[in-house]
């Protein structure tokens, strides 16, 4: 049976069982590492060291797109958006160290955790900040010039298996705004 990857789902399990890889990520299954990072609680750490929980997270799993799933879904589960901060112009500089020890964060602080974490536990990862057409987007009209550039995201690069980069947004990936109010 084919068994298409979609949002992180997490379950209880003891001994994550390693599958196969599959070349296609849409086809791939990635439960091993979904209930992996279930394990792991933000709440019930023994410790915010970051290498630490890298190295909890990523040890059972050879694939480098394995380590590179469980840290998304580790991040899904565990980090929640700082809505309050968004809508009142209140977002300050995030740390990963900060983002893991308050579990609150705006892109920025998401995808600075995932480059830690995933930095810790040997992949290469980077941040990526740009534009992205989030809230408040609205399309050009055809025609017009482009709009000034603006740089109010921020999102991740990875190096997964067979050498391959991958764009991936922990942010975007454990929700969206709606608006003031509203819940993630």
């Amino acid at each position: 049976s084919k068994i298409q990857a979609t949002k992180p789902r997490l379950y209880a399990s003891n001994v994550p069982t390693i599958p196969t890889p599959v070349a296609c990520l849409k086809c791939r299954d990635f439960s091993a590492a979904d209930a992996h990072a279930a394990r792991y609680p933000r709440t019930s750490l023994p410790t915010h060291d970051l290498s630490w929980l890298a190295n909890e997270l990523t040890a059972p799993f050879p694939s480098l797109t394995d380590k590179a799933r469980v840290i998304f879904t580790w991040l899904h589960h565990n980090v929640a958006y700082d809505t309050e901060a968004f809508y009142n112009n209140r977002v300050k500089k995030q740390t990963p160290a900060n983002t893991l020890a308050t579990g609150m964060g705006v892109c920025e602080g998401y995808a600075g955790l995932f480059t830690a974490l995933a930095t810790h536990a040997g992949l290469e990862a980077k941040t990526v900040h740009g534009h992205g057409k989030g809230y408040g987007y609205v399309a050009p009209a055809p025609g017009s010039s482009l709009p000034p550039v603006q740089g109010g995201h921020a999102w991740n690069v990875v190096r997964i298996d067979n050498g391959q980069w991958k764009l991936i947004d922990p942010c975007w990936g454990a929700g969206c705004v709606y608006g003031p109010g509203k819940p993630y």
